[in-house]
């Protein structure tokens, strides 16, 4: 049986499409978790009208006692889950009719399988087709979806629960954003054999409205959830003694990458924590001139905070075009150049 999990926010114009396409899977054994997270619309009037007709659907209320967002209530659906292969999902996304079908068909097949993914077909409207197929393949999955060689959305795999019911914990409640590649990122380092179909049964539906969409900007908790999501990854690298050169350079230019966003936004508090994950990581090369130069940088734009957007910008540039150390070189350059305008 498969237990279809899904956290839903204020979904009144998209949910009953969602669960339409759910209600035409030609797989039959399944059970549908809903968990509803505090909706003021008429999204549980949708909900309870499945409800009722279908008893495959079930309605959940985030407990008052669990912090609001979709990983409590990812994490709560999956504690009432009792199928052997677990498929978290979006309340405003449509699933393909073989969708169960073609995976629960490769799981079953191959048994060393932990888990199985597959392609992802993103639409602005019913006809229109947006972007390409991702690349789903990988003999370092672990970290090729960190790095983003491969790409895993959160409703991408369909998990054996034993996979899920072995780790310490599911999605980080605490994160705002990051909580999705922070969980990918520990249980990918422990269970990495998976199969690939490569049809489109998820389709995604890109609007302005979505969680992802509404957290990107200058939130002060959005960074700090961003960064801190990045230094649970790199404690996990660290503890397990595998770090690569690849994760170390991503690590750094992450740490550098959230030092340019909390000058952009104001947050001493983000710049300085982003220091504090530069200083964990390591600089490329060893030496405390380095440390000292970031803090001197740090100093320099918070004197010139006026002019905080150009100097974020051309540092965002910058940090594009070369590594760590290049990066912090170029901006300390543009500073000096500005300051002395």
């Amino acid at each position: 049986m498969v237990f279809i999990v899904i956290p839903v926010y204020n979904r009144k114009h998209y949910l009953r499409d969602c669960l339409l396409s759910l209600s035409k899977q030609t797989f039959p054994d399944f059970r549908v978790i809903v968990v509803d997270d505090g909706s003021t619309d008429s999204t549980l009037d949708v909900l309870a009208g499945y409800v009722e007709k279908d008893a495959r659907f079930r309605l959940f209320q985030r407990p008052g006692d669990r912090i609001k967002g979709p990983s409590a209530c990812r994490n709560y659906g999956f504690e009432y889950s009792q199928g052997e292969f677990i498929q978290f999902f979006d309340s405003d996304d449509l699933m393909h009719p073989r969708h169960l079908e073609m995976k629960v068909a490769v799981l079953a097949d191959t048994i060393r399988f932990d888990f199985v993914v597959c392609q992802t077909a993103s639409f602005v409207a019913k006809n229109k087709i947006i972007g390409r197929p991702a690349n789903l393949r990988s003999n370092t999955v672990f970290e090729d979806s960190f790095l983003g060689k491969v790409e895993f959305l959160t409703s991408t795999p369909m998990w054996r629960r034993r996979c899920l019911a072995d780790l310490d914990h599911l999605f980080d409640e605490g994160l705002v954003l990051g909580d999705e590649t922070e969980f990918h990122a520990r249980v990918l380092f422990r269970f990495r054999n998976y199969g690939v179909v490569e049809e489109p049964l998820i389709l995604r539906r890109e609007h302005n409205l979505s969680t992802t969409g509404r957290l990107r900007g200058r939130d002060e908790r959005v960074l700090l959830s961003s960064l801190h999501s990045r230094r649970k990854i790199h404690a996990t690298v660290v503890s397990n003694s595998a770090m690569t050169p690849r994760l170390l350079d991503h690590f750094r230019l992450s740490a550098f990458a959230h030092f340019v966003r909390g000058i952009n936004a104001g947050s001493a508090e983000v710049a300085e924590d982003a220091y504090g994950f530069a200083r964990e990581v390591g600089p490329q090369k060893s030496g405390r001139r380095v440390y000292l130069s970031f803090y001197k940088a740090v100093a320099a734009v918070n004197a010139l905070a006026g002019r905080r957007s150009a100097f974020a910008f051309g540092g965002t540039i910058y940090l594009l075009t070369t590594r760590f150390l290049g990066a912090y070189r170029s901006l300390r350059k543009l500073l000096a150049r500005s300051s002395s305008r």
